[in-house]
């Protein structure tokens, strides 16, 4: 099968969706598909994948037997109304000859409704993943412009996709009431399990950030440092644990604006927390895994995630995970049986924190059945044949 994805940027700081797309590219290519990402922004798109400045589907190239992705450049679109030129259409349109699927990523530009449109005037099915872009919490972020965007174009593209790929029950439930005649298919991120087959173990983390050997166990705080991740929320969680007389550290690992990570120090150190938390920067694997390794619980307080890649990997490293009914994932999280689901507030955080740091026990248990429930519902074989039937059933309807 041929299949094109488009996301408008390929960035690292653009967090899960880069990340999911990567993800998915290299396992489809890896199955034998031809493969070909779209994007207008691609820093994040890994250099041994060859790009093509013009495209082909006949120049595909194999390395080792197995077809690699390719990625084609396109010109941004046109600020400020983010829409391709009618050059850019018609290099795009020659592109798509061949093509059996067009997979959208995101849906708040322009761009992905023109291709959208330009693919069922080629009669190409496509497919749109909204990546949690219609949750409650993410439609209450400048809503106007996000309802009058889909009263101009959004639905239409959404209605008229072979289907809109949700990536939990709790993304579709929240985002229906925007899209009440989309067809919708439930499928997680297909998520590369190949790191955490062979895990690293804790020595590699502990060599790295001394905090982790200072005799106190570890709340690990990892993803990007942005304002929706509810950090505050575990800052002043960390301090009513020091009050209760419990001996933790709180790492906080990832990058992020400048201005607001000098707003969570301020906090840090108005609560004479400075011993007890730690910033550790942004941490890249092998060091990431080993440091879910060295941690007694993983703490995520956010407003609002999508899939969040990063519960999964914690529960592959054995991993308790403590988060919020405000992400989409909650109720698989909680079905996992190594995730402990409460409200967005320091004292629920603390409180459930305390409790799974004083049950050595039952940590290790939720540790064991989290990583289970991993391997076994997102295995990345089995999560990749629900989107090739996705697929299949896409191409057979058009």
């Amino acid at each position: 099968m041929r299949i094109v994805h488009y996301i408008s940027l390929m960035r690292h700081d653009v967090g899960g969706p880069s990340r999911a797309v990567l993800d998915m590219c290299s396992a489809l290519a890896s199955a034998g598909h031809e493969v070909a990402l779209v994007t207008g922004d691609g820093e994040a798109w890994p250099r041994e994948w060859k790009t093509d400045p013009a495209f082909n589907w006949d120049g595909a190239e194999r390395v080792g037997g197995v077809i690699t992705p390719r990625m084609w450049k396109v010109n941004s679109p046109n600020w400020p109304i983010k829409r391709f030129s009618p050059g850019e259409l018609r290099r795009l349109k020659n592109m798509l000859v061949g093509t059996d699927v067009v997979h959208l990523h995101g849906l708040w530009e322009p761009s992905n409704s023109q291709i959208a449109t330009l693919a069922r005037s080629m009669n190409i099915p496509y497919v749109v993943s909204i990546h949690g872009v219609l949750d409650d919490w993410s439609m209450a972020q400048r809503g106007w412009k996000k309802r009058l965007y889909l009263g101009i174009m959004g639905r239409r593209t959404l209605e008229q996709a072979a289907f809109v790929h949700c990536t939990a029950e709790g993304e579709q439930e929240q985002s229906r009431k925007w899209m009440p005649a989309a067809r919708v298919k439930v499928i997680p991120c297909l998520f590369d399990l190949g790191p955490y087959h062979n895990l690293p173990g804790p020595d590699a983390a502990r060599a790295k950030f001394p905090h982790l050997t200072n005799g106190r166990p570890s709340v690990l705080f990892l993803s990007r440092v942005h304002y929706k991740k509810g950090i505050e929320v575990l800052i002043d969680a960390a301090a009513l644990l020091r009050d209760a007389g419990v001996e933790a550290n709180i790492l906080i690992a990832g990058g992020g604006d400048e201005g607001y990570l000098a707003g969570l120090r301020r906090q840090v150190a108005s609560l004479n927390l400075a011993d007890r938390v730690e910033f550790l920067g942004a941490v890249k694997s092998p060091h990431k895994e080993s440091l879910y390794q060295a941690c007694q619980v993983f703490a995520l307080p956010s407003s609002q995630e999508n899939f969040g890649f990063v519960f999964f990997e914690a529960l592959a490293c054995e991993l308790p995970v403590v988060t919020t009914f405000n992400v989409d994932t909650w109720q698989e999280l909680k079905e996992s049986g190594g995730s402990v689901i409460v409200k967005r507030d320091a004292r629920a955080f603390a409180d459930a924190i305390k409790g799974v740091l004083s049950q050595p026990a039952a940590r290790a248990q939720m540790g064991s059945k989290g990583r289970a429930w991993v391997m076994e519902n997102l295995d990345t074989g089995k999560v990749l044949r629900s989107f090739e039937r996705a697929y299949e059933e896409a191409v057979g309807n058009a």
